[in-house]
């Protein structure tokens, strides 16, 4: 049976579908034929000569890489000598992930981490894990520049007592991540360039929502790398003495650490889970793979490590260049091995990240052999090349390969804290699965609780099984009658359990008596909060809110995709507020529930809003 969540995720692609051949249409015929040819790039391709002169610095760079495959604990925010993050060292193992979800993941994710941020629970906070509509949020919040105020940028809470139409639609400050969602059409009459961005063939799509969600930040210089923090751009710039600091985004100071999911497709169409952070970006264990869709093609070795961020999407290196496993890898493109005549300088940027995170259609459209030349590609190579270089029947070059959502191997981006052993986890499951109060627990489906979430207990008999708990049927059924049970009498539905821990290879997953604490908070449509609503017959969007109905119809299960039809994915102001304070709302109505179920993460709750409730 498919979720709703598919569902919706299938008529997205036919809306996916509509949406590009209107692109299409808006375009000159040497424009579409640049498409075809892979040679079209933005006006900025056309730099004056001292840019292009200041561009060769990119042409190469020495890179960092680090082994992991034989080290199972090799994380280098947490153990490597020069770059690991000092902050999130001193901080209780706990972790948050963020489902996907599109704009509806995203403006629960804001309002989740409004509240968050005001019980302080980020500051106590090693990681964020996030993935598609939820990296559109936390990629901006990790990086937010230091002129910008981290609290207009998560907007102001609203108790349900004072929602009113005029409060759900007062003008938007420009400065934060809520006007962003407002406008994330992909067809805007008003905005010629953000049409034009999605002509940049493989990187259109990334560059369209690096538009929608970082340029208002500061954060989309296409030309700009990203890392960590101060010690790990030093290292940077000690080694490519072309390189300069303004060549660089960097994290807010004291921001949890961040990880990005997405999944990499190789050329036999297997599916696999990779991670972008501020420091690198890769997988952690290492697979062998057929390197083209031939029989006889010969394998190659993805992942077995990290490269750093700022030299993902470049060719293999030729040789080291330091014994710390720092090599040369060249950026420039090469027309010889199939790149455009432009000759460009790739750069593995912030808008790739949120790209590859959220490109939903494009692992789908990639397995059913349909063309697609906006979502996007990259360049990699296995991190063992001594095993490469020696091994004559293994490819040893580096592939461009499809990189599409992460919802297509962990949509709840739990897998990650998982593998890094994280005793104290919150999991936000911003699901477009509505649990309903007559759930059957004995035989939960996925019409019951969404499929990302039972794969992790359910066996699926397939080769990227995801199952990670032990005793899973029955701790599935617990969870699941805890939240029938809660969704009768009108509760969040927060549920918090210790779990043992079974291995899975595929996802860097040890046993090792790993027991964590884990809390599920499950988007709902909480009658709690409902009932606080002021009932006034004279506010129109207030009372469809309440009764569901007009704009709220859906609420707060939004669609995935066409929530307004070929809009794609823009959600309006009213609809965003009311998700966006629900979900805040829910964090702090459970804070006690939660702060209890994850005992050494040492979360307080006395920060919470005077009034939050009323």
């Amino acid at each position: 049976m498919i979720s709703s969540d598919k569902r919706s995720s299938r008529a997205g692609y036919s809306m996916v579908f509509l949406v590009s051949s209107m692109l299409l249409l808006s375009c000159s015929a040497e424009e579409v034929e640049g498409i075809k040819k892979g040679t079209v790039d933005k006006k900025a391709e056309a730099q004056p000569t001292d840019k292009i002169k200041d561009s060769l610095r990119f042409n190469a760079v020495n890179v960092r890489t680090w082994a992991a495959k034989d080290n199972a604990n090799n994380f280098p925010e947490l153990t490597d000598s020069i770059v690991a993050v000092p902050w999130i060292k001193s901080r209780p193992s706990f972790g948050i992930a963020f489902s996907g979800g599109s704009t509806r993941s995203a403006t629960a994710t804001l309002g989740q981490l409004r509240a968050l941020d005001t019980l302080g629970w980020l500051d106590q906070a090693r990681y964020l894990s996030v993935n598609s509509g939820s990296s559109w949020i936390s990629v901006p919040y990790v990086f937010l520049p230091e002129q910008f105020d981290g609290g207009r940028f998560l907007g102001s809470y609203i108790s349900p007592g004072n929602i009113r139409d005029a409060v759900l639609k007062d003008e938007e400050d420009n400065e934060s991540m809520e006007g962003a969602i407002f406008h994330a059409r992909v067809v805007d009459p008003s905005d010629p360039e953000r049409i034009r961005s999605m002509l940049r063939g493989d990187e259109g799509y990334a560059d369209f929502v690096g538009e929608v969600f970082l340029k208002r930040f500061n954060l989309h210089d296409r030309n700009k790398f990203f890392s960590s923090h101060e010690a790990a751009l030093d290292a940077i710039l000690q080694s490519n003495p072309l390189l300069k600091s303004d060549d660089f985004y960097l994290m807010h100071k004291n921001r949890p650490f961040l990880i990005v999911i997405g999944t990499l497709l190789t050329p036999a169409k297997e599916s696999y889970l990779i991670e972008a952070t501020p420091l690198y970006v890769g997988l952690h264990s290492e697979f062998s793979v057929a390197s083209a869709k031939d029989a006889d093609a010969k394998r190659m070795l993805i992942g077995g490590g990290y490269i750093e961020s700022f030299g993902y999407d470049s060719y293999e290196p030729k040789q080291a260049v330091s014994a710390d496993g720092r090599w040369n890898v060249q950026l420039k493109g090469d027309v010889s091995r199939g790149d455009p005549l432009t000759n460009k300088r790739y750069r593995f940027t912030l808008s790739d990240v949120i790209g590859m995170s959220s490109a939903a259609p494009h692992i789908t459209i990639a397995k059913k052999k349909i063309p697609d030349t906006v979502f996007p590609e990259f360049r990699h190579w296995a991190i063992d090349r001594e095993h490469v270089q020696s091994d004559a029947q293994l490819y040893s070059k580096a592939k461009e390969l499809k990189h599409g959502d992460g919802g297509d191997t962990d949509n709840l981006a739990l897998i990650p804290l998982l593998a890094r052993q994280i005793e104290n986890i919150l999991v936000f499951i911003n699901t477009r699965t509505a649990f309903p109060a007559d759930a059957s627990c004995d035989n939960i489906t996925t019409d019951v609780i969404v499929d990302d979430l039972i794969y992790l207990f359910r066996s699926t008999n397939k080769p990227e099984d995801k199952v990670v708990f032990s005793d899973g049927e029955v701790q599935l059924a617990k969870l699941c009658h805890d939240f029938k049970q809660k969704k009768q009498v009108g509760k969040p539905l927060a549920y918090c359990q210790n779990y043992v821990i079974k291995s899975n290879v595929r996802y860097g997953i040890r046993e090792e008596n790993y027991t964590p604490s884990i809390c599920w908070v499950y988007l709902d449509r909480t009658q709690q909060w409902i009932d606080k609503i002021p009932n006034d017959h004279t506010e129109k969007q207030v009372t469809d809110l309440k009764v569901k109905q007009g704009d709220f119809e859906h609420f707060p299960h939004y669609q995935t995709f066409g929530e307004q039809g070929p809009l794609l994915i823009d959600l309006d102001r009213e609809r965003v507020r009311a998700l966006s304070n629900l979900t805040a709302w829910t964090v702090y109505e459970s804070a006690s529930y939660i702060a209890q179920g994850l005992p050494s993460a040492l979360l307080a709750i006395g920060k919470r809003p005077e009034g939050f409730d009323q």
